[in-house]
């Protein structure tokens, strides 16, 4: 009798703990948006020794290179087998300037160039060896001087041909060009120039880029931002030395987050930062010389950190820094290369509330190789949302799955059926208890 009722009541207990499972509602969705560092910077990248930069719309070069030279490749191709036409329109004071092809560094290049030969300038083509001394087609001078320049090259992938114009006028042609000296990276190169570049479009077989509005870099806060192959760098420091990136992302601490740099540098100390404005205004993280990790408030004189400097063990060559931000419990944890080096209980969101952005201290230089924003949110059960549709009956055997299988239906008759599982469950122990003791 005693065994019988111990085996019932632990039916009833597996009963019941199925229907509990059955009652608990679906747990909520997670929204996970990732920014990576194509939205952050990209679109060009500075060859060799030169810096390239964004300054009101226009793309710039700052330093000069190898042998007065500068010399930028956009984030886009070309191999000659398609029909193309590249364009760009500039100003520029100094010696010459133009469009490249093939672009490697200041030794490799294949350039259409616009000079200050007298009396009015010559355009030189094509093709430019590392001493400069070869060019495929003869140099023709410009009929007029002007101090806006339209130079466009098209190509014609069935004929072989390139045609030369400048402000509207055919300055040269090239008949049978061997497209293998054109293929490669777009670019534009300076020798002993400074330019102003304002339009720069590349349009393959009818479809056009407009590679300036391709290329994303950081509003500058203050210093000097270009992109190299290595990273984002920053080459000059502004006011106090600092330098400062204003990146185009932002947050707003409702959400959780984690924003992680990876970056090199030579200097005092660098780090990823908040609420960026410019140099005066930031809240940052730094790593320094003094190997601490300092964070996380920073006021225009440097006065106040919120949380005490942690000493870095053992330190790196390359640094990856995050911050992670836990919106329901307002937890900020900072790692440094896997290490959580400061933890923020109870922390502020206003305080992060803003543009992300970069910061260098004491004219150091930062390259920044990669960044990233990892945003996630919890998403309720849409109620509106349709139930789940049940596979069609089949007489086949269910096929073998080690996966979990997701609960299906209408959530709402969860509670009817758990009450009726224990209600039948419940009879059934009864019954038999009064059967048993009539026996």
């Amino acid at each position: 009798m005693k065994k019988t009722f111990g085996r019932l009541f632990a039916l009833l207990l597996a009963v019941i703990c199925l229907s509990a499972l059955i009652i608990l509602p679906a747990s909520a969705k997670s929204s996970v948006t990732v920014h990576g560092t194509p939205e952050f910077f990209g679109g060009f990248t500075s060859r060799g020794d030169s810096r390239w930069t964004l300054r009101d719309g226009a793309l710039v070069n700052g330093a000069f290179g190898k042998a007065g030279r500068s010399v930028l490749a956009f984030d886009a191709q070309i191999d000659g087998t398609k029909s193309f036409k590249y364009e760009i329109v500039y100003s520029f004071s100094g010696y010459g300037v133009g469009l490249t092809f093939k672009t490697v560094d200041e030794d490799g290049y294949y350039a259409v160039e616009t000079n200050a030969d007298q009396p009015n300038g010559k355009i030189y083509s094509l093709k430019r060896t590392p001493d400069w001394a070869i060019w495929q087609l003869a140099h023709v001078e410009i009929a007029e001087k002007t101090d806006t320049y339209d130079l466009v090259f098209e190509w014609d992938a069935d004929s072989r041909n390139a045609v030369i114009s400048m402000n509207g006028t055919t300055y040269n042609t090239a008949e049978n060009y061997d497209a293998s000296e054109i293929a490669g990276y777009v670019g534009i190169f300076t020798e002993d120039a400074a330019i102003s570049v304002t339009k720069a479009e590349l349009t393959v077989e009818g479809s056009k880029t407009d590679l300036l509005g391709a290329i994303t870099l950081p509003e500058n806060g203050s210093g000097e931002w270009t992109i190299t192959p290595d990273g984002l760098m920053n080459y000059k420091s502004g006011s106090e030395n600092r330098a400062v990136a204003v990146f185009g992302l932002d947050i707003d601490g409702t959400r959780s987050f984690k924003y992680e740099a990876e970056y090199t540098y030579d200097g005092y100390g660098v780090g990823p930062t908040f609420k960026t404005v410019d140099e005066n205004g930031y809240y940052g993280l730094e790593t320094n010389v003094d190997n601490y990790v300092y964070s996380m408030k920073r006021t225009p004189d440097w006065a106040i950190w919120q949380l005490s400097h942690t000493p870095i063990d053992p330190q790196a060559e390359t640094n990856k820094l995050s911050f992670e931000w836990d919106a329901s419990t307002r937890q900020a944890v900072i790692t440094l290369n896997g290490k959580v080096y400061n933890t923020a209980e109870d922390y502020d969101a206003a305080e992060i509330a803003g543009k992300l952005g970069f910061f260098t201290e004491g004219g150091a230089v930062a390259t920044v190789k990669s960044l990233s924003l990892t945003l996630t949110e919890e998403v309720p059960d849409d109620p509106t949302d349709p139930p789940a549709t049940q596979p069609p009956a089949t007489d086949a055997p269910a096929e073998h799955t080690s996966e979990p299988v997701p609960v299906t239906g209408d959530f709402s008759v969860r509670p009817v059926l758990a009450a009726a599982l224990i209600l039948i469950a419940g009879a059934c122990l009864v019954l038999t208890l009064r059967r048993k003791q009539k026996g």
